[in-house]
This record gives C-alpha cells, sequence and structure tokens, in this order.
C-alpha cells in the first residue's frame, strides 16, 4: 500500500487513551495506548537492540475544531489548557480525553506524536490505529466511523531546536490518508517504516488529523444515498488504539 494524499478532513472522537508498553522477541518494540483501564503505570523507555525511545504527545487546543493551521511544534506548543491554537503538550497520556464534547460534519482534529531515539542505532517507526468501534448505528454500513478520514499532514525532523519542512515526499516516505471501513477488525496505518534517526536533540515528529467528513451521508435499507448526515446523530465513535512499533 502506498502513500495517499487526500483533502482534509475529521472527526468526532470520544474516546480515552491510556499507554502500554509490549515488548516483542528480537528487534520490534510495540507501544499502545487503550481506553480500558488507569491502572496501567507502564515506562516509555525499552530497550531491544539498540532501539530507545521516548516521545511526547500534542493534541491541537482548538475550541473551533478547525484543526491546526501550522503543523510544527516549535514555539508552538503549550503546557496551559487555557492557552488557544498551539499543541497542548499532554503530560500524562495514560489518562487523556482527546475528544470531550460531541462533534460535527466538517469538524477536524490535529495531533502530533514527537518521537526521540536515544538508543546507540537508526530505527524506523510504524503507527496505526485499530480497535476502531462505532455504537448506536442502525446499519453497519452506517456506522459513524465511515464518516471520518485519518489523514497524515507532515513527517518532520527536529534537530537542536530546529525543525525541518515536511519530508513525506522529498524522503518519499510511507504514510496515509483514507476513511475508516465500517468492517470490524482492520488496521489503519498512519506511517510505516519512518526512520528514526539517533543522536542528542533529534527527533521525529508525525502530524495527523481527524476529519468528520461531511459529504459522507450513509445508505438506506435500499442501498440508496442519505442526502444529509442525520443518520450518524447519536452515535459514538471510538479508537481503542493507537499502536507504534519501534524496529531497528
Amino acid at each position: 500500500m502506498k502513500k495517499f494524499n487526500k483533502s482534509k478532513n475529521y472527526l468526532l472522537i470520544n474516546a480515552t487513551i491510556y499507554v502500554f508498553i509490549i515488548v516483542l522477541m528480537l528487534t520490534t518494540v510495540t507501544y499502545a495506548w487503550f481506553s480500558l483501564t488507569n491502572h496501567n503505570r507502564a515506562t516509555l523507555v525499552t530497550q531491544v537492540s539498540g532501539v530507545e525511545a521516548e516521545y511526547e504527545f500534542y493534541i491541537y487546543n482548538d475550541p473551533t475544531h478547525s484543526g491546526s493551521q501550522s503543523y510544527t511544534l516549535i514555539d508552538n506548543t503549550t503546557n496551559n489548557p487555557d492557552e488557544l491554537n498551539k499543541y497542548l503538550f499532554i503530560t500524562d497520556p495514560t489518562n487523556v480525553t482527546l475528544i470531550d464534547e460531541y462533534s460535527a460534519p466538517g469538524e477536524r482534529f490535529s495531533f502530533a506524536i514527537k518521537i526521540a531515539n536515544i538508543g546507540t542505532t537508526t530505527g524506523h517507526v510504524t503507527l496505526s490505529l485499530y480497535n476502531i468501534e462505532s455504537e448506536l448505528y442502525d446499519r453497519v454500513e452506517n456506522k459513524i466511523q465511515t464518516a471520518y478520514e485519518y489523514s497524515v499532514e507532515k513527517i518532520s525532523y527536529i534537530a537542536d531546536g530546529v525543525e525541518s519542512e515536511d519530508q513525506k515526499d522529498i524522503q518519499s516516505l510511507n504514510y496515509y490518508a483514507d476513511h475508516f471501513d465500517y468492517m470490524s477488525g482492520l488496521r489503519y496505518y498512519l506511517v510505516d517504516h519512518i526512520p528514526l534517526q539517533y543522536g542528542e536533540g533529534t527527533s521525529v515528529v508525525i502530524y495527523f488529523d481527524l476529519y468528520f467528513d461531511p459529504t459522507v451521508y450513509g445508505i438506506d435499507a435500499y442501498g440508496q444515498p442519505y442526502k444529509n448526515s442525520n443518520i450518524f446523530m447519536g452515535q459514538k465513535f471510538t479508537i481503542y488504539t493507537i499502536d507504534m512499533v519501534l524496529s531497528a
């Protein structure tokens, strides 16, 4: 599956993310966020064959739900929830609500994950979303998740406090954008095997958006499309897992 570029879109996400780390065999480390329990106290640093990393998670603090207009973390972050239109640093990603209110078609939500390789070898990072669930739909084809698009907006590198321009196409990186499918059990990749350079002060930043697409209406019992998005009203959409895999 090669990279796709789509128009920006955004999402209602009523999910709580919790962090859990699983160390797999050989050179792979998996980090997963779950909305299952807040009793997880796993650390965020695990070393396997020289691949050792730390990460920071950000939510764009945007009350209008228009999404980020500036995909950068340089002079664009805050620790204050009352400071708007900046990427809000989440100090405790084991207990955070991504969106704590209802959303409407056309709204967009922006996120960023900054990953620093503190090991001794160059690694790679893969990010994906899975355990996607909709509730209160009338037909499986009308799950609210089908009205949402995920899209990687920028992949950049930070070195010595300077952030690069977007590297998605410059380096021919594998990144994705698409709507969620109504089928259960699917994994949706954001990025795949992105180089994770090592060195003090060096990190990669992956910016991704979730968009409630106003052009998706659902279908009736005869397979005909509705004329508006009302079929999605009252539904709940949850992303239970964001999975980050580090490999040598």
